[in-house]
């Protein structure tokens, strides 16, 4: 099983985006997603203490902190992350969300396994996209821990048949595609062979590469019609076309160099992000497993079941009550 560590999530984070879907939501969660927890936090009762596990920058805590402030619940929402979380940076430039973040309690580097949290600290234990990418059973014993006599689970996690899944392994695709091209090996030759030669210089390995290079975007020109989204595709082609740019002439070959380093680097970071997202997605065994789990701690099932993002299947609800020892 692919696991990023506390270092790759705390580089996934520092890119200030609030949720783990760049550009799809502006601002936070919306539709179906935040309807979900407005409708399940209507049902609580005031004043109570949540904790919400695997926070990242913070996009569940708020939507909470939201819908408390909007509804004067009085709840005092703690948020922990495994990461070195960005949360201000995150917020940054938005009135709103800064007002709601300044409520909120946050802790990095904090492993929901292990939180450090005195026994009986909550009433609510919630988390969206993050409960998952831990080991089930541990992070589950510490929930049960941490929560007090007649505490409640609510989860939203991936699921293997969701919308978000499928996307992944589109992803994944899409950069074996890539890298099969060896263009970005092909990219660097080039720039070296050039940077030899005298301006408008005539050279037939100069002109071969380009040739290759050319084959190459043309064959990936083509394969991107084959997915619905060739996101991957197109920021991979756009990216080295850039070296043949106008802008590109001002730039010293060492520059070029590291740039197509930063590019390999950063195509590593997204295939580890795109193999961890897969490998924490439940199936139908590891959805019943979790299930069997929480009955195993006395906790009452209440609600399992999908959740859509317009139409599409997004991921499974999970809510579940603690029953107090008689």
């Amino acid at each position: 099983m692919s696991k990023l560590n506390s270092e790759q999530w705390s580089q996934f984070w520092d890119k200030n985006t609030l949720t783990t879907f760049h550009g799809h939501f502006e601002g936070n969660y919306d539709g179906e997603i935040k309807q979900f927890w407005f409708e399940l936090f209507a049902q609580t009762n005031p004043n109570l203490k949540i904790v919400d596990l695997a926070s990242g920058n913070g996009a569940l805590a708020l939507l909470i902190e939201e819908f408390n402030q909007l509804n004067s619940r009085g709840h005092k929402i703690s948020a922990v992350d495994f990461a070195d979380i960005k949360v201000n940076e995150a917020t940054e430039g938005s009135e709103s969300l800064t007002k709601l973040k300044n409520n909120i309690n946050f802790y990095s580097n904090t492993n929901i396994e292990n939180t450090g949290f005195d026994d009986n600290s909550f009433d609510m234990a919630i988390s969206q996209f993050g409960f998952e990418y831990a080991d089930h059973e541990k992070a589950f014993n510490e929930v049960d821990r941490i929560l007090n006599d007649t505490g409640r689970v609510a989860f939203i996690m991936h699921i293997s048949e969701s919308v978000i899944i499928k996307q992944a392994f589109e992803a994944l695709e899409q950069i074996r595609v890539c890298n099969r091209t060896g263009l970005i090996e092909t990219v660097g030759l080039i720039l070296a062979r050039l940077d030899k030669l005298p301006k408008n210089a005539k050279d037939d390995v100069a002109d071969k590469l380009k040739k290759d290079i050319n084959k190459q975007l043309s064959f990936l020109t083509e394969q991107m019609k084959k997915y619905a989204e060739p996101t991957h595709i197109q920021f991979f082609i756009d990216m080295l076309s850039r070296f043949f740019a106008q802008e590109a002439s001002l730039m010293t070959l060492e520059e070029k160099q590291q740039t197509l380093e930063n590019l390999k680097v950063e195509i590593k970071k997204y295939k580890e992000r795109m193999l961890d997202l897969k490998s924490a997605a439940l199936d139908k065994e590891g959805l019943l497993k979790l299930n069997r789990l929480a009955e195993s701690k006395n906790y009452k099932l209440r609600l399992v079941q999908p959740i859509y993002y317009n139409k599409n299947l997004f991921g499974v609800t999970f809510v579940a009550d603690k029953i107090k020892a008689s």
